[in-house]
Parts: structure tokens; C-alpha cells; sequence
């Protein structure tokens, strides 16, 4: 069975594989980007820093964008969506950052994923 991987990427990778096929998108514009999902199985490891964006460049990156992402990947039927997610993330939380991350979670849940398991730094040995 030959397996290949798509992935949307904010800008040009400086890797390349014959089974990896990275698409450079804008993710401001679902629309654009949407008919290159297909599959089983969705994995999202997109995210920005305060430092680098601001508080709500980095909603829009780590919030919005995820939930986009999300959505459109459960209207194409995938089966089984990982989501890169902070260990600990609390909607409680006084951090912003992890109540985003919280709410990012939460929002995922509720598009009831046949199967929606969380990766951690911790979980995958960083």
C-alpha cells in the first residue's frame, strides 16, 4: 500500500520527500485550501507564538485556524483527527494561552470525531 502525505504549510518547506506533497496555502482563506482535504486521518501541529504574533494574531493563528481546520476535516469525513495540544490546558486558566488551548480542544470535541486524541510535547518525547 503506498502511503502519502499532504500537508498545508504557511510557507516553503525546506525539506522534500517523494510521498509528502506540501501545499503552501493561506489559511485566511479556507475556501482555497479546503478540496485538499481528503483522507482518514487529520493531524494538526499549527501554532505561533506571542512573541512573535500578539495576542490576537496568535488567537487567530492558534484558535481560529485550528477550528477551520477542524471543521472542514469532519465535513470531508475524516475517521480519526491528533490535535498538538498544551498538557494541561484549563479553560479556568489566569494564562491566556491556556484557555485558548483549552477552548481549541473543547471546540474539536464537539464536532464529535469518531476517534480525537491529543498530542502533547510530553506524549510524543519532546
Amino acid at each position: 500500500m503506498l502511503i502519502s502525505k499532504c500537508i498545508a504549510v504557511r510557507k516553503p518547506m525546506s525539506i522534500t520527500h517523494p510521498k509528502l506533497h506540501a501545499h503552501v496555502v493561506n489559511f485566511e482563506t479556507p475556501e482555497t485550501w479546503a478540496e485538499l482535504l481528503h483522507g482518514d486521518i487529520a493531524f494538526s501541529c499549527l501554532g505561533t507564538t506571542l512573541s512573535q504574533a500578539g495576542s490576537k494574531a496568535q488567537w487567530r493563528v492558534d484558535y481560529d485556524y485550528q477550528w477551520q481546520f477542524a471543521e472542514r476535516c469532519r465535513k470531508t469525513a475524516f475517521l480519526l483527527s491528533c490535535w498538538y495540544l498544551l498538557l494541561g490546558a484549563d479553560a479556568k486558566s489566569s494564562m491566556f494561552y491556556n484557555k485558548m488551548k483549552r477552548k481549541t480542544r473543547r471546540c474539536c470535541q464537539n464536532l464529535n470525531f469518531p476517534k480525537l486524541p491529543y498530542l502533547s510535547a510530553i506524549s510524543i518525547g519532546s
